[in-house]
């Protein structure tokens, strides 16, 4: 029985998704294919290489003391990155690029932005920027968290960076590399990508014309578009995520993402290595050989499903849980017969990918209190309530059993494995993201409609769809039920019992005397339908003798012959509780709980409870 209007396991108490780390999905990787990560990366003089730089990464390297101007600054990164990926990569051509926010107008991610914005104080706000215009200095942080003041700054480097490798061209003897910049133009340059040669002009690249709002996905399309070997700077474990299933439509390539840019302590990840390490993966081969070409995307998909900028985390299940559950059950959750996989994200084949995610996530909890469970694996529990792998009631019934397993066993609702409508809603985000990260290549990205993807937009805000309308009025029923229980006096039996007028047995949440409106076989159901534990032990295992356990089980506790401090209940009982107790577990703190408000409640019909 939920309680709280909001699942709590992938939102905050603010309304806002749940947050983790991302990185420990490359660290996971790592430790699987530790062949793909490499520690440096060299290029020979004759090869054509390209370096492609995500941009927002540059700003966030704040201006030392000595740069008083943003002149200063857009030199000292000229030189940290241009001249230094030149050197180190011979670099024939250099790609920056920038984001370009609200390009299709309100975005999921500015959920995200609006998280990450520090409050501002007494910041000087920028209303133009130019080379000569002072620098924030100790503010820096402040100054990025305006949006618009960001931007302008964007706009700055954009240009400024062409104009100083124009200059620079001639003195460091680099007339064959060539600096691109893309996505930091508005107005009547928006979308547009220029270039900057040793000759001395700048010049339009209609090849490299796009609407990418974000740079993780821009730097793909480049990486495309550019007819050489590429290395991409990004540490947004985002950007490799995205193009690991583009890895099919970019041939004769090699593709190198740069996960960390330190001195002497340099991470890269090979994408070829990596994308041909996944697709031999012996454990992954349990899919079928059918589904093999599609294990980049499944792996895409469990990275957007377990968290990233746009979707919630799970609170309590890291991405390497993720990752290590569906490398042991990947043939259940990817590969059921008629039941969908992860990779049916599109808008015609969506409900069945829903399936194969309502597997996935009941999985992870299984693995996760996998002692509450007397089977070995969620394919074996799954196999006995859903015969038919293809109906959602079935896999709905799965996620319900999952449910009993671990109630007893968490602390608080935050661990809570959300409703089946809240799953759904968590789907369809991941299904929008998935779509958006499936148009990197392309020039024009047709960007879904956020609004029927489990998003709302009002009053020009974008917020989360958490839970359908549905289910939070069954929420606020229980809610009302557990704040205000009827009082009745005289049995319940008629419609001034609000619970009896509602249709409603009275549950241990009343106050009422001498109640015919609940049986005992009702308040005690929960108990018997609890999951027994792994080792198959009953109710009486912490007795020694077999024979006490079973005289246990047959006693019955007269209510007529119960004495509460001297109080004898012989002379009358009329209420419910006149009905065969079973024995309680006091071990079990779910029993105690049951026993406690059973007896909470025999000592009220006389009285003795205030």
């Amino acid at each position: 029985m939920q309680f709280l209007c909001l699942p709590r396991a992938i939102c905050t108490a603010d309304e806002l998704p749940v947050k983790a780390s991302k990185a420990l999905s490359a660290k996971e990787f790592q430790s699987r294919y530790p062949h793909c990560f490499l520690s440096e990366v060299s290029f020979e003089h004759n090869e054509n290489n390209c370096y492609i730089i995500e941009g927002m990464f540059l700003i966030n390297c704040p201006p030392l003391r000595v740069h008083t101007t943003f002149g200063e600054y857009a030199q000292f990164l000229y030189r940290r990155w241009v001249q230094r990926s030149i050197k180190l990569f011979k670099a024939k051509e250099i790609h920056i690029v920038f984001d370009h926010p609200h390009r299709h107008g309100i975005s999921p991610k500015d959920v995200e932005r609006k998280r990450r914005r520090v409050e501002v104080t007494d910041c000087d706000a920028f209303t133009s920027i130019c080379k000569d215009t002072v620098c924030p200095g100790h503010k820096w942080k402040e100054f990025l968290s305006d949006p618009l003041q960001k931007r302008l700054l964007v706009n700055f480097l954009s240009s400024e960076l062409l104009q100083l490798h124009v200059q620079s061209c001639a003195s460091l003897n680099v007339s064959s590399t060539a600096l691109y910049t893309a996505g930091g133009f508005d107005e009547g340059n928006k979308d547009q990508a220029f270039v900057a040669h040793n000759a001395g002009d700048i010049e339009v690249v209609p090849s490299l014309m796009s609407n990418h709002e974000e740079g993780d996905s821009r730097v793909w399309f480049h990486a495309k578009v550019t007819s050489r070997n590429v290395v991409i700077y990004s540490p947004d474990r985002d950007t490799f995520h995205v193009g690991l299933p583009l890895m099919s439509l970019i041939v004769n390539k090699v593709i190198i993402v740069q996960l960390r840019a330190a001195k002497a302590d340099d991470l890269f990840l090979h994408m070829n290595l990596f994308y041909d390490a996944l697709t031999k993966d012996l454990q992954l081969q349990k899919i079928g050989a059918d589904m093999i070409c599609y294990i980049p995307t499944l792996i895409q998909l469990l990275y957007i499903v377990s968290g990233c900028d746009f979707t919630s985390f799970f609170r309590g299940h890291s991405k390497r849980s993720f990752l290590q559950t569906f490398y042991r059950d990947c043939e259940f959750i990817a590969a059921l017969e008629g039941g969908g996989s992860l990779h049916n994200y599109c808008a015609d084949s969506w409900e069945k990918g829903l399936l194969s995610f309502y597997r996935l996530i009941g999985s992870v909890y299984f693995r996760k209190f996998s002692s509450a469970f007397q089977e070995e694996a969620p394919v074996e529990l799954f196999r006995k309530i859903c015969p038919n792998h293809s109906s959602v009631d079935g896999q709905i019934a799965f996620l319900e059993k999952i449910r009993e397993g671990h109630f007893h066993r968490i602390s608080d609702e935050s661990e809570w494995l959300p409703s089946t409508s809240a799953l759904k809603l968590h789907w369809q985000r991941c299904c929008w993201v998935a779509r958006l990260w499936a148009e990197a290549c392309n020039s024009n990205v047709i960007v879904p409609l956020v609004t029927s993807h489990g998003w709302l937009i009002s009053r020009d805000t974008i917020s989360f769809v958490w839970d359908t309308d549905e289910n939070i009025s069954k929420v606020d029923s229980n809610q009302r039920m557990l704040k205000g229980g009827c009082k009745c006096t005289k049995g319940c039996l008629q419609n001034w019992c609000k619970c009896k007028k509602g249709s409603k047995s009275c549950s241990l949440f009343c106050m009422c005397k001498n109640c015919h409106n609940v049986s005992l076989e009702e308040s005690t159901s929960s108990q018997s339908t609890l999951p027994q534990t792994s080792s198959g032990s009953d109710s009486c295992s912490d007795y020694s003798d077999e024979t006490s356990c079973e005289s246990d089980q047959n006693s019955v506790v007269d209510p007529g012959n119960v004495t509460f401090d001297g109080y004898s209940t012989s002379d009358s009982f009329d209420s419910p509780l006149d009905l065969e107790i079973p024995c309680i577990d006091e071990t079990d703190p779910f029993n105690f709980y049951i026993f406690f408000h059973l007896f909470h409640r025999c000592c009220h019909q006389f009285g003795k409870c205030h």
